[in-house]
């Protein structure tokens, strides 16, 4: 009996939060969704970290957990409001059903920049229009990547070129997107592309210039058509009760950092990310970066129209949240080229 009454302190000591003492700052998990080597956490999600634990000077400390460590892209949301960790990055593509109206920034055409239409995006929040998908949470940056090219094993000028091809497709709105052009779209997500591209699964992929040496997309394909098929959204999020339960000087830290402020930090990062990334395929030996003629471009883009529509159809408010967000587009100086 003695032995198992110690076994359970044991237990319940380890068990401590890691805050046990009064001067030791509040530890804050933060799982990732991308390696902790990515373009994207080390020039925008890990700067962020190191200006909190700056200015909250010893009061938080935020403990960064690698891809798959603590959770999954499905499981990321679900995961935060049941208290497994404070803080969040992800993807919104994966759990689109429990964010349906954030997904007005999939839209194909909309804007080709990540800088303001993040800042766009973020607008949404506090002007109540997609307020109600956040309720649970406590939002801390919205965020759109540059529009999603698309990835080819040959070559792809027009249209008809499209017929036929499996195209791996990480949202919704993207695999409507595929199937109006021509193409079979079939469901992935970024870190299974390699492999899928590489069975031939898939032999085509949509994504931004931002994963495609993150993910190695250029190492299963050769052909890059820059056709601006729609965006994929991201975030960084708390829990409301490890919020409430911060000193206010640590409160106030996020205050400051977050919203607008760290929306336009990733979209700046972002847009950075995918110039470089662009440059260093375009270098590359056996590799076409194919820029669609103004007519072809046209013709593509009035056969996605429809996307519209069906958006806007399936989604809750769906016409006053995109009319919403076309208006945030046009006051942040977000324009489509």
């Amino acid at each position: 009996m003695r032995n198992r009454i110690l076994s359970l302190t044991v237990g319940a000591l380890v068990a401590l939060p890691l805050a046990a003492r009064a001067d030791d700052p509040i530890v804050l998990k933060l799982p990732i969704g991308s390696p902790l080597n990515s373009p994207v956490f080390l020039n925008a999600t890990k700067p962020w970290i190191e200006e909190v634990e700056k200015e909250a000077a010893g009061l938080v400390k935020i403990q960064v957990f690698p891809p798959g460590a603590l959770n999954n892209p499905q499981n990321v949301y679900d995961r935060l409001v049941n208290n497994v960790y404070e803080l969040a990055y992800g993807i919104h593509g994966p759990i689109t059903t429990v964010f349906p109206r954030t997904s007005v920034a999939e839209l194909p055409f909309l804007a080709t920049e990540s800088e303001h239409s993040s800042q766009a995006l973020w607008d949404l929040v506090p002007n109540g229009t997609i307020a109600s998908e956040y309720a649970a949470i406590r939002p801390l940056a919205l965020f759109i990547y540059p529009q999603t090219q698309l990835h080819f094993t040959k070559p792809v000028k027009t249209m008809e070129d499209m017929k036929g091809i499996k195209i791996g497709a990480q949202s919704r709105v993207m695999a409507d997107i595929s199937d109006m052009l021509g193409a079979t779209p079939i469901t992935t997500s970024p870190p299974d592309v390699y492999e899928m591209a590489s069975r031939r699964v898939i032999t085509g992929v949509m994504m931004a210039w931002t994963g495609v040496q993150q993910f190695k997309v250029h190492e299963v394909t050769n052909f890059h058509v820059e056709a601006f098929m729609g965006s994929l959204t991201g975030f960084v999020m708390m829990n409301k009760p490890a919020y409430e339960k911060l000193p206010q000087a640590a409160k106030d830290v996020f205050d400051r950092t977050t919203g607008t402020a760290l929306s336009k930090r990733f979209g700046i990062a972002l847009d950075g990310i995918a110039k470089a990334q662009r440059a260093a395929v375009e270098k590359m030996p056996g590799h076409t970066i194919i820029t669609l003629s103004p007519a072809e471009r046209a013709r593509w883009e009035k056969q996605v129209q429809p996307a519209f529509q069906h958006w806007v159809e399936r989604v809750p408010d769906g016409a006053k949240v995109l009319t919403a967000f076309r208006a945030a587009l046009k006051k942040e100086g977000a324009v489509s080229q």
